[in-house]
């Protein structure tokens, strides 16, 4: 949930089968980045962008694959 590389493109994606538990959700977190709002505290844990970084790529990468979504 967040903004992509492209200028003005922002992203809710990846909600699996949580979808219409989390669409709420997603959709006010969306909105405070499309209309510049404040942001909560988590709101990097969810943008795009993290893939990029390399701290992150670590932690999931070391993460368990155990089917859980």
């Amino acid at each position: 949930v967040g903004p992509l590389q492209v200028a003005g493109a922002h992203v809710v994606a990846g909600l699996a089968g949580y979808g219409a538990m989390a669409a709420c959700a997603a959709g006010e977190l969306a909105a405070a980045w499309v209309t510049g709002d404040a942001l909560p505290d988590f709101a990097a844990s969810f943008v795009p962008a993290r893939f990029s970084d390399p701290a992150f790529r670590t932690r999931f990468l070391a993460t368990v694959d155990d089917g859980e979504l």
